[in-house]
């Protein structure tokens, strides 16, 4: 049986227990009663489509499976799913030092985090040929289409610095548009005119 509580300022105030304390306690909880769990979206699909092949062909799971990873092609997808062994409230995870430098390891560097829903987080590696601007215009569609209102994680994208360890949130479209924009208001405004040398100024006529 799984439950869960939300912590209230009362409540740390009651037990005497401080942020940073609440914070150090939930990571090391994270760690040891909901490990992270980490699978490219391509072994998802293939556990689901799997289940279906397996009932109505009458074969088993791991024939199922076999059959299906014939037909993906190889490296057909750069994205991963991160969540928890329980698959809820999986987002969480992310925050964990230790995922982060796990999943570098495993997509070879420098990444994208996608918040999908605060059960789970999809991993990008920024080799991919996706910019922040494409992937948060995702983000914000599906979820205004597809993730109910106490579900909800994120509209934006962030981002993981493999050589620096650092966690950061991607610079917003609009900042973008910002510094581009102050970038042509450095440009002069207006068009220089050739002279001509020699060219000879004209004669007057007045007497």
């Amino acid at each position: 049986t799984l439950s869960s509580l939300a912590i209230t300022n009362a409540l740390m105030e009651k037990y005497g227990v401080t942020t940073g304390e609440l914070h150090e306690q939930a990571l090391e909880n994270m760690e040891r009663l909901l490990p992270a769990a980490f699978h490219s979206l391509d072994d998802i699909m293939t556990d689901i489509m799997a289940v279906e092949l397996s009932k109505n062909e009458g074969i088993s799971m791991e024939e199922a499976k076999d059959y299906i990873r014939e037909m993906i092609p190889p490296n057909a997808s750069q994205m991963y799913c991160l969540t928890n062994e329980t698959k809820i409230n999986g987002a969480t995870c992310i925050i964990n030092e230790n995922v982060q430098k796990m999943v570098a390891d495993k997509v070879g560097g420098d990444y994208f985090i996608i918040p999908s829903s605060v059960h789970e987080v999809l991993i990008l590696p920024k080799s991919s040929d996706m910019s922040p601007q494409e992937l948060e215009s995702i983000v914000k569609g599906v979820n205004a289409a597809y993730v109910s209102p106490n579900e909800f994680l994120s509209d934006h994208v962030y981002q993981y610095d493999a050589k620096e360890h650092k966690l950061s949130l991607c610079a917003p479209a609009k900042e973008m548009k910002q510094e581009q924009t102050m970038e042509q208001n450095r440009q002069p405004a207006f068009e220089e005119k050739s002279i001509d040398a020699t060219k000879q100024p004209e004669q007057s006529h007045e007497p």
